[in-house]
């Protein structure tokens, strides 16, 4: 049997919950397919919230690394990979 979480106040709605997440402050999908740095700084969420945010990160990415300098090879790695799989899988982009 798990063991119980103590209570802790969402960052986002503000609830205490039992069901919570650790979700990181900048979000892993900004990392690509490198690895996560040590001490990512964290903050717990109820898993409502950690889903819901979730869902925005794929168009947070996009957006900065389009908004970036395409000259910088990372940039560019970033733009031609993920970028353009979530824009050709988000029908929102397939019109």
């Amino acid at each position: 049997m798990a063991a119980k979480k103590h209570p802790k106040i969402c960052a986002y709605c503000g609830q205490l919950t039992t069901d919570w997440t650790a979700d990181h402050v900048i979000p892993d999908c900004l990392w690509d397919d490198r690895q996560l740095p040590n001490r990512m700084v964290t903050v717990r969420a109820c898993s409502t919230c950690n889903r819901y945010w979730s869902l925005y990160e794929g168009n947070f990415r996009s957006i900065v690394a389009m908004m970036s300098n395409d000259k910088d090879e990372l940039v560019r790695h970033i733009c031609e990979g993920v970028v353009q799989r979530h824009l050709k899988k988000d029908a929102r982009f397939r019109q």
